[in-house]
């Protein structure tokens, strides 16, 4: 700017003219400057001296007074010149250093910073999504980038983490957006300085742009799902979840897999699903599409469990034995146990055999075979299926399971130890045992026709480690039977029949014996204490003479006396047969067949044998209560009792 001088003030624009001293003297005194002041104007003033010298003392102050208001006006002028000049050459010609993209260093004003940096358009070395949008602007850039931005995900992969357990979480009604806008706007902001920067921020993103230039900053573009409505959807996935804990439910015995069905158990859960919406939420504004969200949560645990079903639980013990070849009584053994096989009993629930199986006729499909009644065989409905009774005693022995009642026969049976056997009587004798264990048992029964074998077997939790159980007994006093001879006035002397065969009493002992895995005794306790009745032989003697009369039976004994010996015929009684007059009279059995004169005593029933000793070692429980109610004498069964041994050996 060009300086100028203070005489010639009037010509500068927004500059007033200046006031010179004698127009500031002339306006003290009231004067025009046009007036005359010399001599011509004198004369008229000759007359008052005084007053002349007075009023030119006054001009000459004033003239100092106005000579020093423009003397300071003047000075105060060139002062904000200086200031201006100083300000301009000092700041805004101020350079600062900056660095170049080839390291060296340079030197720019302010305004040359400014004038560097084209704004409207992206520096150089800006790349989004490969594209360098360098000297674009940004809806020019727009259009580049979208040209080369990948398609939508089409690969969504967000799972909920519960417990172990993996949840999918559908996102396909969330759309998807794209985030172009944000990156166009962060990048062309990047090394822009504001509208108001100084000097030290437009030195920045000067050295900002030259570094880009050597390494560009990439942007890339992603999709973002509107995660608006991802609340309703985690609810949706982890509200069932939330639960209280549900123990595992038996509901069935498959008798093909011998395992049991069930319902599962399932935890109880307290879920924080609150926070797994922010989590999922937090994962997808992210950006992130494929990943695993933990679900915290309080966890309880049920007390049965599925896998305790699956491993704790199987075969306890099992009894078997064989039939005979009887085919009626195997048919009633069979169907017996298809009534049986499958049979679940809940903890605390009671089985009674009779109330099972039902009652034994011709229309529930039973038929005739022996049975006991009143210690003796007879054929009667459902003969046979003692031998069902005595297998599933046997198995609740070893399986530790309380048996309530039960009842050993008249006499021991051949396909049981002596003690471990247990009767059955419609309406009359019956046999009780209760689950005591803490869980469901089921019970397996099964004929098999091939082998004439019957087993029962009960699942239920095993014992653990290999422990097992067996049932065994033995007789350990007899008490022979005796004979009861019966006179019979239609049989000729000597001739005897037997009613019915008699039976020793006896008195024997069970006992149930632990083994570990390795089949070493560890333990033995008595079990019952079972007496069989004595049942005396009946034999018919005949004590007809020859002549009529009859004779006389001692029937402790058998021996007859007051014989009569036979008379000779009348040769001329054609009735009488001579060849037969020196036959001695004989015995006719029930089959017909000649007994001896003399009495004889009835052949004792040998005792059968057989297959008395179940081989089971499978493990049970023992039971808080191991003495059963059983310790009494056997009861005798009664009219139509079903003993089951009704076959001869």
């Amino acid at each position: 700017m060009k300086k100028t001088s203070g005489t010639s003030g009037s010509n500068r624009p927004g500059v007033r003219n200046a006031i010179t001293p004698v127009q500031l003297s002339d306006r003290t005194t009231g004067k025009k400057s046009g007036k005359k002041s010399s001599a011509s104007s004198s004369k008229g003033k000759a007359k008052r001296p005084a007053a002349k010298s007075k009023r030119a003392k006054k001009n000459k102050n004033g003239g100092k007074i106005a000579a020093f208001i423009v003397g300071t006006v003047a000075v105060a002028a060139v002062a904000g010149v200086v200031g201006f000049k100083y300000w301009e050459q000092n700041i805004k010609e101020k350079k600062y250093e900056v660095t170049l993209a080839d390291g060296t260093v340079s030197e720019l004003t302010v305004d040359e910073l400014r004038d560097s940096m084209d704004l409207t358009v992206f520096p150089q070395g800006t790349v989004i999504n490969g594209v360098n949008v360098a000297g674009m602007t940004i809806d020019s850039a727009r259009e580049s980038v979208k040209a080369n931005e990948p398609e939508a995900p089409l690969y969504l992969d967000i799972k909920l983490d519960l417990d172990g357990t993996q949840y999918p979480v559908d996102l396909s009604s969330l759309p998807l957006e794209s985030n172009i806008e944000e990156i166009l706007t962060e990048a062309f902001n990047y090394a822009k300085p504001s509208d108001n920067a100084e000097a030290e921020e437009l030195v920045s993103c000067y050295n900002r742009r030259e570094q880009m230039k050597l390494t560009p900053v990439d942007y890339n573009t992603a999709y973002t799902l509107n995660s608006e409505g991802i609340g309703s959807i985690i609810h949706n996935i982890l509200d069932p979840l939330a639960s209280e804990a549900r123990d595992a439910q038996i509901t069935g015995f498959n008798t093909n897999s011998l395992t049991f069905e069930y319902t599962p158990s399932a935890k109880g859960y307290i879920i924080d699903t609150e926070k797994a919406v922010t989590d999922v939420k937090a994962l997808l504004d992210a950006g992130e599409y494929v990943g695993t969200v933990s679900v915290d949560a309080q966890v309880t645990e049920p007390a049965f469990t599925t896998e305790m079903v699956l491993s704790d639980f199987g075969l306890m013990a099992e009894s078997h034995s064989t039939t005979t070849s009887n085919n009626s009584r195997n048919h009633n053994i069979r169907i017996t146990c298809e009534k049986l096989d499958g049979l679940i009993l809940q903890p605390g629930e009671s089985f009674s055999f009779n109330d099972t199986v039902g009652q034994r006729t011709a229309a529930t499909g039973y038929e005739m075979a022996g049975t006991i009644i009143n210690g003796q065989y007879q054929d009667d409905y459902g003969g046979g299926i003692c031998q069902v009774s005595t297998m599933i005693y046997q198995s609740c022995i070893k399986s530790d399971i309380k048996v309530d009642r039960r009842s050993g026969h008249s006499f021991a049976s051949s396909y049981a130890d002596p003690g471990t056997d247990a009767t059955v009587d419609w309406g009359g004798v019956d046999f009780i045992f209760t689950n005591n264990k803490d869980y469901p048992i089921a019970m397996h029964a099964v004929y098999d026709n091939d082998n004439y074998t019957v087993s029962v077997s009960l699942y239920g939790p095993k014992l653990p480690n290999g422990i097992h159980y067996d049932f065994v007994g033995s007789t350990v006093s007899v008490n022979p039977h005796t004979t009861v001879y019966q006179p019979n006035g239609e049989l000729p002397v000597g001739v005897t029949n037997t009613q019915s065969g008699g039976h020793d009493g006896a008195t024997a002992v069970s006992y149930r014996i632990k083994y570990d895995a390795s089949g070493n005794e560890l333990e033995r306790e008595q079990i019952a204490t079972t007496s069989y009745t004595m049942v005396p032989a009946v034999i018919e003697v005949g004590i007809l003479n020859p002549d009529g009369s009859l004779a006389t039976l001692n029937t402790e004994t058998g021996e007859v006396t007051g014989i009569v010996e036979s008379v000779p015929s009348d040769p001329s009684d054609s009735s009488v047969d001579p060849s037969a007059s020196d036959t001695t009279p004989s015995d006719t059995s029930e089959t017909g067949e000649t007994q001896p004169t003399e009495p004889t005593q009835p052949t004792e029933p040998t005792e059968p044998t057989g297959d008395t000793t179940p081989a089971d070692t499978t493990p049970s429980e023992t039971p808080a209560d191991t003495t059963p109610a059983d310790t009494t004498p056997a009861e005798t069964p009664a009219e139509g009792g079903e003993g089951g041994e009704g076959q001869t050996a």
